[in-house]
Parts: structure tokens; C-alpha cells; sequence
């Protein structure tokens, strides 16, 4: 079966959540204390995986009702769940071998659990079906004999008995929740413990009081093929114990085939007499857990290890067990990987993707941007808690009334829009959007007069100015192995430019300025163009202030740069306008290309044509 929708009802800060669509991994998005953890916990009881407590209304019953519930559910106890689910193939084969013909009319089915704690279903019944089934089991009337002296009938059967579309009815629903998926819950308390004492866990187990940490280890000693009587025989725990270390390796080989934190450690198994090193603690034997890590040459108990590492393999131990478990589950996990650091969670959803998901449905829920796939946002359900409504999930972004429980998915979109600018494996860093404009129109020029620009592999980077670069590039220079850097030449800013030459993310080649195409030591972007040109962006980007535009013989020759002259005309005339970010000119060149484009000269085409060579080179360098 798989599950298609929910809806949550009477069930602690949920009055009705409404129905909403799961898939095969839905991520529920929601700020702290909204009832995400309450929606994970009432499916969970739908259906458990391991031993749960029922619901209860007296604990789990809106509080503020919980007084009126008898009152008012006397007769028909409050639905907590509904799911719809939709059979497969072989779902209804198996439904048709069971009861000898399919009497479904539709592959849809709607179960519901309440505080009665008992399934009840809905479908679609083919009444044909179920009449021609029925016949089917029931005999034809037999012929019986009469004495014709007494006139007593003479048989010797007893009266068999008739089965009704009620017993049909009732083998389906069987049928229905014998395939029904056990969900299984999984939360930071479900970590391994570091000590387990081993005779403790089997009176848990035994009275059906496991933690979710237990319930952890056992799934690791299930991965080994071992058990707790095992482990209590110091004999067969020896004899047992590589099985159990060639688990262990194997979970922490998967676990690093996604954790990619430090990838030194490994995991190791020990046992001792509870007594041993602890009068206090009880008799019988102790499963010890620790942690070696090869970079320091030290071994740690598992508890006081890195908790992302510690949640991480016990979540990969945990899951490794069900994968492997021929049971329809549906993974419930409550906040996953709270404790890791933003890549780890990355990481976290790479497994979830590509070891679980095959598997089984995975219901998440989340308040890290970092846990939101943006790639498959369809994926986001908003949960709320709305006043004097209660908690309530919607499929449908847009009807969040909530500004704080956008705020995950806003942070993970600004993420990933920043992120989407290093797509590409070779990135172009320059100051700012007036480069990016110019450095893109001249490219796409100089390829249409044949000859060559920017290779199609660059994706440009504007900075925010160049004070920003060297920040830019420690922020997320290990990601952007393949970078090269253009900025303005100026005798002011050689201390900058000489930092980003020392920097650790970049090579010496890499860093390109301006002034290695123009000769001398100051040069901005503008400075490759003909200064009359510019000139001519300029008057017409600000025609609206200017009273009359600008000529070259207005502006000191001894200035190379022509913004620099500009700006000195513009102080020295006292005209007021803001020419301080130099985009309006580049703004102006990009809606009116048509116009603009055929005045730029041969001599212009070829100074950015080095320029693109130059840039292109740090290809050739490092291989495409």
C-alpha cells in the first residue's frame, strides 16, 4: 500500500489538521512548538511498528476539551487518523488469492484509528463481485430422503452455515490491515547508548517497556544475526564478536559514504562484568560502544563523541536494520540530524534520498533550512499553529497566514538561489552587476563578429565590490574549485589586491586586473571601452539630471580612468548625481544593444577579447 493523504484530528494541539498529500518524502516545515512532532506521533499510532501505547484520550485529547469528552464521544470515541491509501498490483493480487476474487471496485482505501483504538475502512465495494463470492461459498441446498411411514426427514450432516457478505466483509478487512504499513518512528532519543547493561534490557524487553535507544541497539545486534543471550555468554560473545565488528564496519562504511565530516573514525564493541569497574551497577554483563578516532589516535565512549556523528550512526544502524526487513514501512522522522552541521544535514538528505526512499515512504518534519530539498519543493508541507484553530498542515504554500512559518523555507530558497550561483564548475568573481553586464554583452558581441569571448563553462559572480571579494572567497572558496577573479586596477586599493593574490582558495594566475589589458597601473572595466563611447552611456543614462551632456573636453586628460574623470567633473561643476555604483551606464547598454552595439569599435572588441583570453587561460590550466 501506499500512502496518498492524511488528516489529523482530536489529538493533542491538533483540532483538525486538514487533509494533506504525502509522497514518497514529504518534509513537514514548521517553526518550534507548532504540533509537527504531534502529526508524526498520531500516525505513528495508526499503525506501530513496535510496541506503542494506544491513544489515550486522557493524555492526548485537546486539553482544553479533554473534561466534556466523554460527554460528548459517550457513544462513538473522538477519530484521531484518517489515511487514504492506494493498493498496487500486487496488493490486489494478494486481496484475489486470500478471498478468490477481487471485490474491490476501486484501488483507493480509507483507514481511520480513534480512541476506541480500532480500524475502521471505507471503500468502494464491487456488489457483483461480493454476491458472485458468496454464492460461490455457499452449496447448493441438498436432497434429503423422507420416511414415508413417520414422515421424519433422515440426514446425516449437520446444518452447515452459510457464509453472508458480512463474513466477506469482515475476511477483507482482515485482509486490509494484514497489509497495512507499520510506521516507524525515529527521534534524537533514539540514538545508541554508549553502556548497555545487557540483563536491564531483557526485563525491558520482556515487560514491553524499550526505549527508542534500545530499540536502536537491538536493531544493530538483529544487522550481526545476534541476541542478548549471546552477548550474556562470554564464549559465544567472543565467538560472535567479528560478526558483530564486520556489521559494525559495514554501517560505518555507510555511513560514510554520506557523512563526510571526518571520515577517521570507526566504531568498536566491548563487553564486561556490570561490576566490574562499577560496584553500584547491577549484576550481569555490559555491551560497551566506543568510538576510535584514527586522525588523534584515541578511543572515546560513544556518549561523549560528536553528537551529529553519534545520531548519525545510529540513525544509518537503525535504518540499515529495516532496509533490510521485508515489512511495508513508513519512516517517521522527528526532526532529523537537529544536532549536524548545515553540510551534514546535506548529507542527511542524500541518504534519505538514495537508501531510504527506495524503500519506503519518509515523513520528516523540520525547522532547518538546510533540510529542505529546494530542488523538490513539492515535496514542503507548512504546519501552523493558528490561533483558536489550532494546528493545521497545508500542501499549499501560498495559504500560510504566517510570515515566522515561511521563515525556513525563505532562508532555505536565499540558500539555495546564492548556492545556484556556483552551479557551474568554473566561476567568474568580479565586483559588481555593472562587470557582470559588460563582461556578458561584449562576449556575446565578439562571438557574433566571429570571434572569441567568454567560454559558455564561466558563470560570473559579481561580489559587491572588491572589499567583498576576499570575504566572498573564504565564505565559499572550498566549493569553487575552478574561480577566477577580475578587478579594477587602482594605486589605492593594492593592499586589497594583494591579499586576494595571498589568498589560500586562489592561484597567483587566477587573479586577473584590469590594467594587464590597458597598460599602466590604474584601469577599471569602463576603461575598455572607447572613451567617447562611454562617454555617450553616460549622457544617456543620466539625461534626465544632466542639463546639457558631457564632451571629452570637459573631463582632465590627466586622469586615465574615465569614471574618475567624470566624478571629478561632476565635483568640481557641483552638479548633484549619485555616479557612485556606476550601473546606470551598463543599464542603459543592456535595453538598448540594437542601437548601441554597431558603434563599439574594432579597438574596443579586441582589449575585451584579451581580457576573455586571459580569463579562458585558467581553463587550459586546470583541464576542463
Amino acid at each position: 500500500m501506499k500512502l496518498l493523504k492524511v488528516e489529523v484530528t482530536s489529538y493533542k494541539s491538533i483540532n483538525n489538521s486538514g487533509w494533506f498529500k504525502v509522497g514518497d518524502v514529504t518534509c513537514l516545515v514548521g517553526k518550534n512548538e507548532s504540533g509537527k512532532t504531534a502529526v508524526l506521533q498520531a500516525l505513528l499510532k495508526l499503525n506501530p511498528e513496535s510496541d506503542e501505547q494506544p491513544y489515550d484520550y486522557e493524555r492526548e485529547y485537546p486539553s482544553l476539551k479533554v473534561d466534556a469528552y466523554e460527554s460528548q464521544h459517550e457513544h462513538e470515541p473522538a477519530t484521531v487518523v484518517k489515511a487514504v491509501f492506494e493498493l498496487t498490483d500486487k496488493d490486489r493480487q494478494r486481496l484475489k488469492d486470500k478471498l478468490g476474487t477481487d471485490i474491490l471496485a476501486k484501488s483507493q482505501v480509507q483507514v481511520a484509528r480513534g480512541y476506541d483504538n480500532e480500524l475502521s475502512w471505507e471503500y468502494a465495494l464491487d456488489q457483483a463481485a461480493v454476491a458472485n463470492l458468496v454464492a460461490s461459498r455457499n452449496p447448493a441446498p441438498k436432497q434429503v430422503e423422507v420416511d414415508e411411514e413417520d414422515d421424519t426427514v433422515e440426514s446425516d450432516e449437520e446444518e452447515q452455515e452459510l457464509t453472508t457478505s458480512d463474513d466477506v466483509i469482515a475476511e477483507l478487512e482482515r485482509e486490509l490491515a494484514a497489509m497495512l504499513p507499520r510506521f516507524a518512528y525515529f527521534a534524537d532519543y533514539s540514538t545508541l547508548a554508549g553502556e548497555v547493561n545487557i540483563e536491564a534490557l531483557k526485563l525491558r524487553q520482556q515487560n514491553k517497556d524499550l526505549s527508542d535507544s534500545d530499540r536502536t541497539f537491538l536493531a544493530l545486534l538483529n544487522l550481526a544475526k545476534m541476541n542478548l543471550g549471546q552477548i550474556e555468554q562470554t564464549v559465544s560473545f567472543e565467538l560472535n564478536r567479528t560478526r558483530l565488528d564486520n556489521k559494525a564496519r559495514q554501517v560505518t562504511t555507510e555511513v560514510f559514504n554520506f557523512w563526510q565530516q571526518n571520515e577517521s573514525l570507526s566504531v568498536r564493541f566491548y563487553h564486561h562484568r556490570a561490576d566490574e569497574y562499577n560496584p553500584s551497577a547491577g549484576s550481569g554483563k555490559v555491551f560497551v560502544t566506543r568510538i576510535l578516532d584514527a586522525r588523534h589516535g584515541v578511543e572515546l565512549s560513544f556518549d561523549v563523541r560528536s553528537r551529529g556523528f553519534v545520531w548519525f550512526f545510529s540513525f544509518v544502524t537503525y535504518f540499515s536494520y529495516l532496509k533490510e526487513s521485508e515489512d511495508e514501512l513508513i519512516l517517521l522522522l522527528d526532526e532529523p540530524g537537529l544536532s549536524l552541521h548545515a553540510a551534514a544535514q546535506k548529507n542527511l538528505l542524500s541518504f534519505i534520498d538514495k537508501q531510504l526512499a527506495p524503500y519506503h515512504q519518509v515523513i520528516y518534519t523540520t525547522h532547518s533550512p538546510f533540510m529542505v530539498d529546494m530542488s523538490q519543493l513539492e515535496r514542503a508541507r507548512i504546519v501552523e499553529d493558528r490561533d483558536d484553530v489550532g494546528t493545521i498542515v497545508s500542501d499549499e504554500l501560498v495559504n500560510s497566514g504566517d510570515p515566522d512559518s515561511l521563515l525556513t523555507l525563505r532562508a532555505a530558497l536565499g540558500f539555495d538561489i546564492f548556492q545556484s550561483l556556483f552551479v557551474g564548475n568554473y566561476n567568474l568573481v568580479v565586483e559588481g552587476p555593472s562587470d557582470d553586464l559588460y563582461l556578458t554583452i561584449l562576449s556575446n558581441l565578439i562571438k557574433q563578429r566571429g570571434g572569441v569571448g567568454l567560454d559558455h563553462l564561466w558563470t560570473i559572480v559579481p561580489a559587491g565590490g572588491l572589499s567583498n571579494v576576499a570575504t566572498f572567497l573564504t565564505l565559499f572558496g572550498a566549493n569553487m574549485l575552478r574561480i577566477a577573479v577580475v578587478v579594477d586596477a587602482d594605486t589605492g586599493n593594492k593592499q586589497q589586491v594583494a591579499k586576494l593574490k595571498d589568498h589560500p582558495t586562489l592561484k597567483p594566475n587566477n587573479l586577473i586586473l584590469i590594467s594587464e589589458v590597458t597598460g599602466g597601473d590604474k584601469a577599471d572595466v569602463e576603461d575598455l571601452f572607447a572613451p567617447d563611447f562611454y562617454l555617450r552611456l553616460f549622457n544617456a543614462a543620466y539625461a534626465d539630471v544632466l542639463d546639457e551632456p558631457l564632451e571629452l573636453s570637459n573631463l582632465n586628460t590627466d586622469e586615465p580612468r574615465i569614471t574618475k574623470r567624470i566624478q571629478r567633473y561632476l565635483n568640481e561643476q557641483k552638479i548633484k548625481l549619485d555616479f557612485s555604483s556606476h550601473y546606470k551606464p551598463a543599464h542603459h547598454l543592456l535595453h538598448n544593444q540594437p542601437e548601441l552595439l554597431p558603434l563599439i569599435d574594432a579597438e574596443t572588441a579586441q582589449r575585451f577579447s584579451l581580457l576573455f583570453e586571459m580569463i579562458n587561460k585558467v581553463l587550459k590550466q586546470r583541464g576542463k
